[in-house]
């Protein structure tokens, strides 16, 4: 890789125009390999320039006293990273010029530790062993546009991305994605989520005392309920239901067969957003 300044360029001038060549390189590498294998990162998905992707640990317990959030970071250790950014997911984007390995450093709250799971995703494991989604399984794609075989390896706090390069074109393009962008939600399907509704107060009253075996409700809502209580616990759960009547009463034609989310409660937002479709399936 090399690029070429003006001979009276100064060394610092210099070094400046061959970062954003090499950026825009890179933005260039990414954006036709994608081109080539439409539906993996969202059309609408904003181009930014940085090699940081983060989301809000889950839980009510994981928020500082002052108020403010605590992240689970994922840092490029390439210069050769652009960010890409939907509504409901951050992409880390990678270009290899060479090489098969792809490194990005964790930086993870107290308590925390990544888990790789069978599928080949990354989730965060609490101290009491409850597991929240956290990076997406791993993709790569050659400069065909081919899907390359590709698997995560953690090292101390080091998330390796290797890729299976036998008969694969360079440039490989490759990606670690995380959903919890930028506060935690949880996704379901409209008539769901109305279901849910007309029944937060048999929810308030089951679930008194029974932590998160609710008896007596919808098996809808009961899915609901549980996907929220295993992760952030019963107390967060009941509040971010409480949250909804108001949120969605305020909604004006929320397609029952659409999928979407909104905020775990604690998190100050009061956003519903329409998800893709694979996060409710």
């Amino acid at each position: 890789m090399t690029s070429t300044a003006a001979a009276s360029a100064s060394p610092q001038s210099a070094g400046i125009q061959a970062s954003s060549a090499q950026l825009q390189k890179t933005i260039a590498t990414v954006d036709k390999t994608l081109g080539k294998s439409p539906g993996l990162v969202s059309n609408d998905a904003e181009t930014k320039e940085t090699r940081v992707i983060a989301g809000v640990a889950p839980g009510a317990p994981h928020i500082e006293a002052s108020g403010d959030a605590v992240y689970a970071m994922l840092r490029a250790l390439s210069a050769d990273s652009i960010v890409k950014q939907s509504g409901s997911q951050q992409s880390l984007i990678t270009v290899l010029e060479k090489g098969n390995i792809a490194e990005f450093e964790l930086s993870l709250p107290i308590g925390f530790e990544p888990s790789i799971q069978p599928d080949g995703s990354v989730d965060l494991k609490s101290e009491s062993g409850t597991l929240t989604p956290f990076i997406e399984v791993p993709w790569a794609l050659d400069a065909n546009g081919t899907r390359v075989q590709t698997s995560y390896t953690i090292v101390g706090d080091i998330l390796q991305q290797t890729i299976a390069i036998d008969g694969a074109e360079f440039p490989i393009v490759a990606d670690p994605s995380i959903q919890w962008i930028p506060f935690p939600v949880i996704a379901a399907w409209g008539y769901e989520w109305e279901a849910v509704v007309k029944a937060l107060g048999t929810i308030a009253v089951a679930s008194a005392g029974a932590g998160c075996a609710l008896t007596k409700v919808p098996s809808v809502v009961l899915k609901v309920f549980k996907a929220l209580c295993g992760v952030v616990g019963v107390n967060t759960a009941k509040d971010t239901l409480a949250a909804l009547g108001n949120l969605w009463g305020s909604s004006i034609n929320r397609d029952q067969y659409t999928c979407w989310s909104i905020p775990i409660g604690g998190f100050n937002s009061t956003t519903i957003r329409e998800m893709p479709a694979a996060d409710c399936a």
